[in-house]
């Protein structure tokens, strides 16, 4: 009788185990595996999708290409085409990139934007490239606020020669025929529609920085001229 019923339990823990190794397997199979939670660095990958293709555009460095706080953030060529990348590759481009030399430019044009999001800048004659890259740990960039009380008070006066918008084609800013960029708000631009058209005289004045990469401010005033500058809403 002791036999039987030690042979019954042994017969019992098998089956559970084979049991147990059943569901284990099915735990590991493709469905199941796709269903797991994903790790945040995974998903963010995941969810990132293909590269848009990207195109090349060569020509001459007109200017570099700053933000009102004095951070260069790209170039523009004497075509008008406009290469943008990170503030924190600024000092890389500057580097490898001067006024007047000859470059290469990889990337993609935004839908509705004059801009070029920069994959790669090459100087022709250097054959030296600016490549785009994730912010270094050591790259610590100050809050713009912060950075924001170095500012002057800049004006400006000139002929639009370029009118400057977002991803989605919004205006968010002109630069004028001497090299200065004026930036301001989408409803500051709607509300001055008269200035933004190419050719247009436009006057500013705001806070910004001016350097030996360029001039640029955030404009708090703008009109046709000095004397018909009104206050715009930011």
């Amino acid at each position: 009788m002791k036999a039987i019923v030690m042979i019954s339990f042994k017969m019992r823990s098998n089956v559970w185990l084979a049991s147990a190794a059943v569901i284990g397997t099915l735990a590991l199979t493709p469905a199941a595996i796709a269903q797991a939670p994903m790790e945040p660095a995974a998903k963010a990958k995941a969810e990132k999708g293909p590269m848009l293709p990207s195109s090349t555009v060569a020509g001459k460095v007109a200017r570099y290409f700053i933000t009102p706080v004095g951070d260069v953030e790209g170039l523009m060529l004497d075509s008008g085409t406009i290469a943008r990348l990170p503030i924190h590759m600024g000092k890389d481009l500057v580097k490898v990139v001067k006024i007047g030399d000859e470059v290469k430019i990889e990337g993609v044009k935004d839908n509705e934007g004059t801009a070029f999001r920069v994959y790669s800048i090459t100087n022709v004659n250097s054959k030296q490239s600016v490549v785009k890259r994730d912010k270094k740990w050591t790259e610590v960039t100050m809050p713009r606020i912060v950075r924001s009380l170095g500012l002057k008070e800049l004006t400006a006066n000139g002929a639009v020669q370029t009118i400057l918008t977002g991803p989605r084609g919004e205006p968010n800013g002109v630069i004028l025929d001497n090299g200065t960029i004026v930036r301001f708000g989408k409803d500051a631009a709607y509300a001055a529609s008269t200035q933004m058209k190419v050719g247009a005289r436009l006057a500013a004045k705001g806070y910004g920085t001016e350097n030996e990469y360029g001039r640029a401010l955030d404009a708090a005033s703008i009109g046709e001229t000095p004397e018909t500058m009104k206050t715009i809403v930011r």
